[in-house]
Parts: structure tokens; C-alpha cells; sequence
């Protein structure tokens, strides 16, 4: 079984509540919300990667058919407001879904919920919510 869930969720209080999405123009929204889209189908989530090797600006406008000037303006605000990131190698990221449980592994939300775990199956992903037990815990590991 492939690990690659078929579908994304996607949470409506949590994109409502993002200061730096809100702080978009609805253009700018629209452009983040089809990025997501390609961060999801992506070789690795929450980044866009293509062959293994960052998609260019070019690229990205390229395949969101769009002129390269409005891209890079709507990145630099992406990357302004800490909606995005950019790694040296100008990877760009999601800055937000590591917090966003929508991502966290199948393991661990299944570890938690198992565990009756509250605070970690609804705070997302980080390594303080992980219960003690696990990496002890191989039982439910996906």
C-alpha cells in the first residue's frame, strides 16, 4: 500500500486563521492555494520538488500559467509574510504544514488516537505532542 494519502485535507479554520494567508489579496490566496495543490502531488510533501532538484520561479509560473512577473510578486509576499519558505538551494516550502496536523504521519495520528492522546491528535505534528511511548510503540506503526 502506497504511503501517499489520496486526499488532501484541508481545513477551513486553520487557512480562516492564518494571520500571513489573510494578509494575501485574494489573487494572492488563489496563486498559495494552487501551490499547496502542487506541494501535495509533489515527490515530497510541503515542498516543490521536480525530479528531485527545487522548481524554478520559470517553472512555477510556467506550469500555473502565469506571467513570471506576477509569480515572483506573489512569492516575495508568501516568503514576507512567513507563509513560505526558501531554502539556500531556493527550495520553496510550506512553512506552515509542519504545525498542521493534516500532515502529521499516518503513524503517529494512529499511535495517538490509540493512546487517547488529545493533545497531540489536535495539536498537529511536533516532536513536544509525541507520546513517551513511540518510538516504542511498533504495533502501530504504518
Amino acid at each position: 500500500m502506497s504511503d501517499k494519502l489520496p486526499a488532501m485535507q484541508f481545513y477551513t479554520g486553520d487557512w480562516r486563521k492564518d494571520a500571513g494567508v489573510q494578509a494575501l489579496d485574494f489573487y494572492g490566496r488563489g496563486v498559495w492555494f494552487e501551490l499547496l495543490c502542487m506541494m501535495w502531488e509533489s515527490e515530497e510533501r510541503r515542498k516543490l520538488i521536480l525530479n528531485g532538484k527545487p522548481i524554478s520561479d520559470v517553472a512555477i509560473a510556467r506550469l500555473l500559467g502565469l506571467d513570471n512577473h506576477q509569480v515572483n510578486l506573489v512569492l516575495t509576499k508568501l516568503l514576507d509574510y512567513g507563509v513560505a519558505s526558501r531554502d539556500v538551494a531556493g527550495l520553496v516550502s510550506a512553512a506552515t504544514w509542519s504545525r498542521c496536523r493534516t500532515f502529521a504521519p499516518r503513524s503517529f495520528r494512529r499511535n495517538a488516537f490509540f493512546e487517547g492522546n488529545k493533545s497531540a491528535r489536535h495539536a498537529g505534528y511536533r516532536s513536544a505532542f509525541l507520546p513517551a511511548s513511540f518510538a516504542a510503540n511498533r504495533r502501530f506503526l504504518g
